[in-house]
């Protein structure tokens, strides 16, 4: 079965748990961010990584989320980056809009897999469709064909 596309969602929503771990911890964003990053097990989010290198090298979180949200291609990212960026600068907490960014984010990720695994259970129930189907009514008219040949004899 192929791995569904948005793999890139699910690794983005361990580090949306872990930022929001952090921030729940009493970390401020730019710690979070960083904290977070250093604790990530998936290498899909190179993104994330240079975001977060950034904001440690010094440079302002603000500036380093508009540059990411330049530089990145994915949505979803773009959109974590947004959420991060505006309650930085609001002053707003970031937990519960976390919490039901990570929601969707898996949410997603649940239905692009059962959609693949329904896929492919279609595509198993074709040779057993055309090999199985075929052979049982073989096996079922098989006897009552000898014995109508054997009565015409």
């Amino acid at each position: 079965m192929k791995r569904p596309n948005s793999e890139y969602g699910l690794a983005l929503t361990e580090l949306t748990t872990l930022c929001a771990i952090a921030l729940a911890g009493g970390a401020g964003h730019r710690e979070a961010l960083t904290w977070s990053a250093n604790r990530a097990t998936n290498p899909r989010l190179e993104d994330y990584a240079l975001l977060a290198t950034s904001v440690d090298d010094g440079m302002p979180l603000d500036a380093a989320c508009q540059l990411a949200i330049a530089d990145s291609t994915e949505p979803r990212f773009q959109e974590f980056v947004t959420k991060l960026e505006l309650s930085a600068r609001l002053g707003t907490s970031l937990q519960q809009q976390l919490a039901n960014f990570r929601a969707t984010l898996h949410g997603e990720y649940l239905i692009e897999f059962r959609a693949l695994a329904l896929k492919a259970e279609t595509r198993m129930l074709f040779p057993q469709v055309l090999i199985t189907l075929p052979l049982s009514i073989l096996f079922a008219l098989f006897p009552s064909i000898q014995m109508l040949q054997g009565a015409n004899l």
